[in-house]
């Protein structure tokens, strides 16, 4: 497993004008993502001005790899503090868990093809 740092010059993509850091685990064989946590450094906006993602938000995800370098989410969570519409504030605090996955049976996105 590599740790890497990632800062805002690294994290910004520029369509999206967001600021993000925080660490990314990377598995060594298939460089599937293990473990991503970060940290909102500048606030930024989400469907020009529907809402506002604060600075300090918080989000963990971690996944795990289900076979043939297929990774999917096992834990997502999010703390977070937005503005809507420049009217109302919304606090999130949310851990979602997955779990149970099974091959999809003969469909066009099955990874055991």
């Amino acid at each position: 497993m590599n740790l890497s740092d990632y800062s805002p010059g690294l994290a910004s993509i520029p369509l999206w004008h967001f600021k993000v850091e925080g660490k990314l685990w990377v598995d060594k064989q298939d460089f599937g993502w293990i473990n991503v946590d970060g940290q909102v450094t500048q606030s930024f906006s989400m469907g020009l001005f529907v809402a506002r993602v604060q600075h300090g938000s918080h989000i963990i995800l971690e996944e795990t790899c289900v076979g043939d370098a297929v990774w999917v989410p096992k834990c997502l969570g999010v703390r977070a503090s937005t503005r809507i519409l420049f009217l109302k504030n919304f606090d999130m605090n949310r851990i979602l868990t997955y779990s149970d996955y099974r091959p999809a049976a003969d469909s066009p996105y099955s990874v055991s093809k």
